[in-house]
């Protein structure tokens, strides 16, 4: 069993690197990759864990109408998640539980995977409960994480 707690690095790509990830994506992921996901809610992650691409339809899940909003935030950081508090989406002690922080990390390891998670909003309270699936995905030589995001029906 791996311990996927330090394998991500906890820095954040400068906003040129970002940048460029985010246009690189932008042009080089295809209609392919985004179809294996099983879902419309896609969004990719750089190996700092950092959202380079998002759809339209997994912003309108979380309410957001800009996708520059949400750029360079990690997952938790995104979905208003109350525990990414003062040091962000996975820095908090029960970060290490979260399935959304396990399955993204073991992803960056080369391990697809795919989980139930919960969280509570901090600005709401509202919980959401998603069905994450992850895979490591390469563009241009460079690794990402393909994450795709499904609702739990009530």
């Amino acid at each position: 069993m791996h311990t996927y707690e330090q394998q991500a690095p906890e820095e954040r790509a400068s906003w040129e690197e970002l940048h460029d990830q985010i246009v690189a994506v932008k042009s080089n992921v295809s209609f392919k990759e985004l179809s294996a996901a099983g879902s419309e809610n896609i969004i990719i992650l750089n190996t700092h864990r950092q959202i380079v691409f998002i759809t339209r339809s997994c912003l309108d899940l979380f309410g957001v109408d800009d996708p520059a909003e949400v750029y360079g935030c990690r997952l938790g950081e995104m979905m208003q998640c109350m525990n990414s508090d003062e040091h962000g989406c996975g820095g908090s002690k029960l970060c290490k539980f979260c399935g959304a922080s396990t399955t993204t990390r073991a992803s960056l390891c080369g391990e697809p995977q795919s989980r139930y998670f919960c969280i509570t909003q901090k600005h709401t309270g509202d919980k959401l409960t998603l069905l994450i699936q992850s895979q490591p995905i390469t563009l241009k030589e460079e690794r990402f994480i393909l994450l795709s995001l499904t609702e739990k029906e009530a």
